[in-house]
Formats: structure tokens, C-alpha cells, sequence
């Protein structure tokens, strides 16, 4: 639904209403999914944004990678949620995963943080150096 852009509300509410109790199961790409999934159709859904990723992430950090890290802090962005804890828990892992983030990760994290005004500069240091280590081979010039 998400990829046509088609906001069918009676499958998004029983959607919703699954993930109340099968969210937690979920694995961390999934999770990052779906939570893309909502905010590209402009469906700000508090219990998945407020109550599920949060509780998700702080559960699960450390199985998050670059490429999850980008989608949930994204969807967060395209929802305009400002949530300190999913900001504040993933920027520690995405600075441990760094290393292993291509330039469009790179570029989604910081865009992420730059939309809501949240500043980071441990972070962005730590951005920039990757940014700097794959300009050669970047595609994004």
C-alpha cells in the first residue's frame, strides 16, 4: 500500500490494531518497514510512533543496523514526531555503525536529525568522517 501510495483506512486500522500485540516480534527490519511504511503514507499512527518503536528500540538497539537506523529515524522524520528517545537510543548505535554506512545512509541520518532540529555532534563528527572516507567512490557527488 505504501509503495502505491493507496491509504486503504480499514486495513491501516486493522493493521494497527495486530501490531498492538505483534509488534514486539517482529525482527528489527520489519519493524524499520512498517514504521517507513506509515509515515510515506502520511499516517501518524501514536501508539506504533509513540508507545511501539520506542519501547521496540530501547528493547533491541543493539540489533539495529545502518540501514534500519536510517529507515526508522526517516519515517520519524516524514511523520515530523520529534521523539528524543528513538533519537537519542539509535545515534549511539548509528555511531558504532558508521563504519558500515554508504553515503545515502549517511545522508538519511543527517537529513533526519536536520528536519526536527535535533542536534547531535558527536554524531556529525562522526558523519562527516564517513562522508569524507567514501568520497571517492560516492555516487551521491
Amino acid at each position: 500500500l505504501a509503495r502505491l501510495r493507496n491509504r486503504h483506512e480499514a486495513l491501516l486500522a486493522d493493521v494497527a490494531r495486530e501490531l498492538r500485540t505483534k509488534f514486539a516480534k517482529c525482527d528489527v527490519f520489519d519493524a524499520s518497514v512498517i514504521a517507513n511504511a506509515y509515515a510515506r503514507l502520511m499516517v501518524v499512527e501514536r501508539t506504533l510512533f509513540g508507545q511501539l518503536i520506542p519501547s521496540y528500540v530501547a528493547a533491541n538497539s543493539a540489533r539495529f543496523r545502518a540501514k534500519d537506523i536510517a529507515l526508522v529515524l526517516n519515517a520519524y522524520a516524514k511523520a515530523g514526531l520529534r521523539s528524543t528517545a528513538v533519537f537519542g537510543e539509535l545515534s549511539g548505535r548509528c555511531r558504532e555503525q558508521v563504519a558500515h554506512m554508504d553515503c545515502h545512509a549517511v545522508s538519511v541520518v543527517a537529513n533526519a536529525h536536520a528536519r526536527l532540529l535535533i542536534v547531535d555532534e558527536p554524531l556529525f563528527a562522526q558523519l562527516a568522517w564517513r562522508l569524507r572516507s567514501c568520497a571517492r567512490t560516492c555516487t551521491l557527488q
